[in-house]
């Protein structure tokens, strides 16, 4: 397994199809969140915001995951991800079955809003 220091080490190492697709989700949450950080976590890319992450995606042979960095957000969309593979931790994709970017926003927005109140939680103690 490599060792990737920022996302850009990553993306060299997908198919270019594949990076055409990782990088338009890429930029799908730097537009969304613009102040987001780039990192590298579990040797896979993400976001921190506030210091916390939110945010990672990674492509296989079969298929794209995107990963709200909890196992506690994808439930919350159950209804909505009926015509997608996901566990607890991760939300499989293909470019034939993409996310929705309305409901990609809205678990990204979940997820920031969960570190939001565990940041506040955090403060007060």
């Amino acid at each position: 397994m490599s060792s990737y220091t920022n996302i850009d080490e990553y993306m060299v190492t997908v198919e270019p199809s594949q990076r055409v697709v990782l990088q338009n989700l890429r930029d799908f949450i730097k537009k969304l969140v613009p102040e987001a950080e780039e990192t590298i976590s579990y040797q896979l890319p993400a976001f921190k915001h506030k210091s916390k992450l939110f945010a990672g995606f990674a492509a296989y042979k079969n298929h794209y995951s995107f990963f709200p960095m909890d196992g506690g957000v994808l439930d919350k969309f159950s209804v909505e991800l009926t015509n997608f593979n996901y566990s607890k931790g991760a939300l499989q994709f293909t470019p034939e079955n993409p996310v929705p970017d309305e409901l990609l926003e809205r678990i990204i927005r979940f997820k920031l809003e969960k570190n939001d109140t565990i940041i506040l939680a955090k403060k007060k103690k």
